[in-house]
């Protein structure tokens, strides 16, 4: 399983998303517990297109390895693409507790405040991210 998933990490950073969903899969099939997978095929879901898709896998690397910052903030910008702007807010939240100077969790953190009406905070966020 790990070779499947260090594979799809390869195939994923190369454009090829196809083959990275497909490794993914079948990492996560023999390693159901295997983090790196799910964020692979989250991200790759999303990478590809399929942004509700990409919520499972990466929900559940959140959950497998919770001081990912990358796997919470990548849960975060899917959320906030499906419109679950308080979802993508605790999201975001958390991958920036874990690492302050994470760009995605900055950005989608703003379009998440924007959405819910805080221009402010949205302002605060989007220009943090800016300056990273």
């Amino acid at each position: 399983a790990p070779a499947h998933a260090n594979l799809s990490a390869v195939l994923l950073a190369n454009g090829d998303f196809d083959q990275a969903i497909a490794r993914a899969k079948e990492a996560t099939l023999l390693d159901p517990d295997n983090a790196p997978a799910h964020f692979n095929l989250g991200v790759a879901l999303f990478s590809s297109g399929d942004i509700k898709g990409a919520e499972t896998p990466l929900r559940r690397a959140s959950e497998l390895d919770p001081h990912n910052a990358r796997a919470h903030a990548s849960l975060g910008a899917t959320l906030s693409e499906l419109g679950d702007h308080s979802g993508s807010i605790r999201s975001c939240r958390r991958a920036l507790e874990l690492d302050p100077n994470n760009f995605v969790a900055y950005f989608n953190l703003g379009l998440a405040l924007r959405d819910k009406g805080d221009a402010d905070g949205a302002i605060r966020s989007l220009r943090r991210a800016v300056l990273l």
